[in-house]
């Protein structure tokens, strides 16, 4: 919860950031599965706010789409 209080973090990123934590995968697997379940957890708020920000750094939709996919942001979401 304390990482998500600070800004949005796609699956994939919070996974890896809890396993350098301590956690073992499949209880940074889970743990992120039952946050994105209550709602704390969202790749389409995530995308949004990277959409965002980059946008307003003058990055262009094709780096911003590749930048979603190598955070784990299905192409759906990216669209």
């Amino acid at each position: 919860m304390e990482l998500l209080t600070r800004r949005e973090h796609g699956a994939r990123e919070l996974k890896r950031k809890l396993i350098a934590k301590g956690l073992e995968a499949e209880a940074a697997e889970a743990a992120v599965d039952e946050l994105a379940a209550e709602g704390w957890q969202s790749d389409l708020r995530y995308a949004q706010a990277i959409t965002r920000s980059r946008a307003r750094q003058g990055y262009g939709p094709r780096r911003i789409a590749y930048e979603l996919a190598q955070a784990g942001v299905d192409a759906a979401t990216a669209d």
